[in-house]
């Protein structure tokens, strides 16, 4: 019975013995602790991924602000138009006359960083004037819009259009189409607004 419980004893010391966990060399060293490579490219796919998704909204709303100008400046030069239409009895040649502001100074071009502006009412001063915006980047999109004095029923009227490019780039510029009591976008454009008012 000796025997077996210094048996058991000394059974019970090896495993304890065994179970302990050795200690590397230099344990006492304070363990300086990081990022593992793989975590690093983890986060740089990751940020990578989204780069990818943010980058064409942000490019796309950059066109977006440039085609906008273009839009507020057609609508600005016809409302401008259509006052100096009622005041001198004839629509203007030169955005100088029209004081319209947004850098469109000049006679009947003015160029802003985005658009080259052309006004053009020589040919029927006193009945139409157009007006176009021609992007040097094929990334915008044309405009053109124009303003038509008519008279219905014995009442003169006044409609003013913007049309803006179906497809983007210059080469598709193209001016209004006048009627008799109306104006049309060219078939490569669709309308943005249309306003009419009495005289």
């Amino acid at each position: 019975m000796n025997t077996l419980l210094h048996l058991s004893l000394r059974l019970s010391s090896i495993r304890e013995h065994q179970s302990r966990k050795r200690t590397p060399l230099g344990a006492n060293k304070p363990v300086i602790q990081g990022f593992t490579l793989v975590e690093l490219l983890v986060v740089i796919i990751i940020i990578g991924l989204l780069a990818a998704i943010a980058m064409p909204n942000l490019l796309n709303q950059a066109v977006k602000a440039k085609q906008t100008e273009s839009k507020q400046a057609l609508s600005l030069v016809n409302r401008a138009q259509s006052r100096y239409r009622v005041e001198n009895n004839g629509f203007s040649n030169s955005f100088d006359q029209l004081a319209v502001g947004m850098g469109l100074v000049g006679a009947t071009t003015a160029t802003t960083g985005n658009f080259l502006y052309t006004l053009d009412a020589a040919a029927d001063p006193q009945t139409k004037a157009t007006i176009t915006a021609n992007p040097p980047d094929a990334a915008l999109r044309s405009y053109t819009g124009g303003n038509l004095r008519y008279v219905v029923s014995g009442q003169t009227a006044l409609a003013a259009m913007v049309c803006e490019s179906i497809a983007p780039g210059s080469a598709s510029l193209t001016t209004v189409t006048f009627n008799p009591t109306s104006i049309d976008c060219p078939s490569n454009y669709r309308q943005l607004d249309d306003t009419a008012s009495g005289n």
